[in-house]
C-alpha cells in the first residue's frame, strides 16, 4: 500500500471498468436520439478495442479521490465542531457539507 496515497490504482481501475460496463448495458434504455449519437461516435472507434486507462490518468484519479475524501473529512470535522455534536463525525455532518463540496470539486 502506498503511504502517500492509500487509494490503490488497481481499485480505481476496477471502478472505472465497472462504470464502463454499466454504461454499455445501460445504453439499452437511452432515447433513440442518444442511440444515433452513440452509433456515430462508436463508428469512429474500433469496437474490438478494449478501453484502457493511461497510467498517469489513473494516478491522477487516485490523487483526486484522496484529496476529495480528505477535504470531505476536514469539512465534516469543522461542521461537527460547529454543531458541538460529540467526538465523532456522523453522516449528518457529511450530508451538511456535501452540496458545497461537490460544487467546489
Amino acid at each position: 500500500m502506498n503511504k502517500e496515497n492509500p487509494i490503490q490504482p488497481a481499485t480505481v481501475q476496477k471502478v472505472f471498468k465497472e462504470s464502463w460496463k454499466h454504461n454499455t448495458t445501460k445504453s439499452k434504455h437511452v432515447s433513440y436520439i442518444n442511440k444515433i449519437k452513440k452509433k456515430k461516435l462508436f463508428h469512429l472507434t474500433d469496437k474490438k478495442k478494449k478501453s484502457v486507462v493511461n497510467k498517469d490518468a489513473l494516478q491522477l484519479s487516485c490523487e483526486f479521490l484522496r484529496l476529495f475524501v480528505t477535504e470531505a473529512v476536514h469539512r465534516s470535522a469543522k461542521e461537527q465542531e460547529i454543531l458541538n455534536s460529540g467526538d465523532t463525525i456522523d453522516v449528518e455532518h457529511l450530508e451538511r457539507i456535501l452540496p458545497q463540496l461537490l460544487l467546489d470539486f
